[in-house]
């Protein structure tokens, strides 16, 4: 027997195993874009959702930014396979992981697809190795600043794109050295050798995907306390005298707007 025989003959008996495996559960819609049936059934079935993702950006915008993510998260029963969102092509998926193991998955309709069978109730991993989307990385020379608003966070990164799924983040960031970098969480490690930087922010509340927010690259800050609260500006304006002008005034406009806020939603900043 042929090795081709003998594969196309081992490929029909696993996909006989994974049909007689079936579910007795609805297959949650795997349609182009987010549904709102899919967005239903994730948020019936997936909860206390962790994502710990790090990527590594290089200086030249022509070279890729790679991804590590770790996904962490409670599944019901009635689970189904697993639907991540993610916009770029399949070829921009180099692995997938269920609790550090290796497994296998699909992509179709900008989906990234975690057969059932892998997972199990209650608490799941799930590791991702991709390379990000550049469309709402905004990359620039010597910059990039993310805008994931109102369903773009899934153009860059794996992930659960819909606002009622609010998820716990923890980022790390790898830049050129001379790079300086911010986002939602807390710096809570900076470390710098000769060619990178990395930056290592704290995990933040549970968030909205579209609020997942950073920005990188060859800042200029101004530091500055308002009601207590020490704020830093990242800025690439050259010209000294109009920073000295409108310094002060960009850290008042601020500390107002905070302080509306509070005050609006009585909620503490």
């Amino acid at each position: 027997m042929s090795f081709a025989n003998s594969l196309s003959i081992s490929t029909v008996f696993i996909l006989m195993i994974f049909t007689g495996c079936a579910s007795d559960y609805p297959v949650p819609d795997r349609s182009l874009g987010v549904s709102w049936d899919l967005a239903q059934h994730r948020a019936r079935t997936l909860s206390d959702i962790r994502y710990e993702l790090t990527l590594s950006i290089p200086e030249r915008t022509d070279e890729p930014v790679l991804g590590e993510e770790t996904i962490r998260f409670e599944r019901t029963e009635d689970g189904g396979d697993l639907v991540i969102d993610f916009m770029p092509s399949g070829e921009q998926v180099t692995g997938v992981r269920v609790s550090g193991a290796p497994v296998m998955y699909g992509v179709k309709n900008e989906h990234i697809i975690v057969p059932e069978a892998a997972l199990k109730t209650g608490a799941n991993e799930v590791g991702i190795s991709f390379t990000a989307g550049n469309s709402s990385l905004n990359r620039n020379d010597e910059f990039l600043y993310t805008l994931f608003v109102p369903d773009r966070a899934r153009f860059a990164i794996p992930c659960f794109d819909q606002p009622n799924l609010k998820a716990r983040v923890s980022l790390t960031l790898q830049t050129p050295s001379s790079w300086k970098a911010v986002a939602n969480g807390p710096l809570v490690e900076h470390a710098q050798s000769e060619f990178t930087a990395t930056y290592r922010f704290g995990e933040t509340k549970p968030i909205s995907t579209y609020l997942i927010a950073f920005a990188a690259g060859v800042f200029q800050t101004e530091t500055a306390i308002r009601s207590g609260r020490s704020m830093t500006m990242y800025h690439r304006e050259t010209d000294a005298d109009k920073v000295a002008q409108n310094r002060e005034a960009v850290f008042n406009l601020h500390e107002t707007a905070l302080n509306w806020l509070e005050s609006y939603t009585n909620i503490p900043y």
